[in-house]
């Protein structure tokens, strides 16, 4: 969502493209869990720091958009080499995606970036079908 300080703007592309999802996702009744790095803080999403513009416009996206922030806790998403920390990855949900997320957590553990990755059970239910490939039938 840019990380430029004198822009605290959220691109206007960037924008268009979540209100399409979004409301694709809910045109079709489906369910949602996105997942950005909003370079944003807001006490929505239990970042430390004073909610700043770019925070201030995602939450007023969120509200307008009916999703609910799935972050749990607050353990830094994002912890630099000089030592800043903040909390500005956030997941997404919609209102039938929001009840399949469970144990949401940041780990603990180090990861090849300055984000530290996120963790969560996704609950899809028996829904997932199995395929296998009959080999005896590939020339016919």
């Amino acid at each position: 969502m840019g990380h430029e300080p004198n822009n605290p703007e959220i691109d206007h592309d960037t924008v268009i493209k979540m209100a399409n999802l979004v409301n694709f996702t809910k045109n079709k009744d489906l369910p949602l869990v996105m997942g950005a790095d909003s370079n944003g803080h807001h006490m929505l999403w239990n970042s430390f720091k004073a909610n700043d513009k770019r925070g201030i416009l995602l939450a007023q996206l969120i509200e307008k958009w009916e999703l609910t922030v799935a972050n749990q806790g607050k353990s830094p998403t994002f912890v630099n080499s000089r030592g800043h920390k903040s909390i500005i990855d956030i997941t997404m949900t919609n209102r039938k995606g929001n009840p399949l997320i469970s144990n949401w957590k940041v780990d603990k553990n180090p990861s090849l970036s300055d984000h530290k990755m996120i963790t969560f059970d996704l609950d899809l239910g028996n829904k997932w079908e199995s395929y296998k490939r009959n080999y005896q039938d590939m020339d016919k």
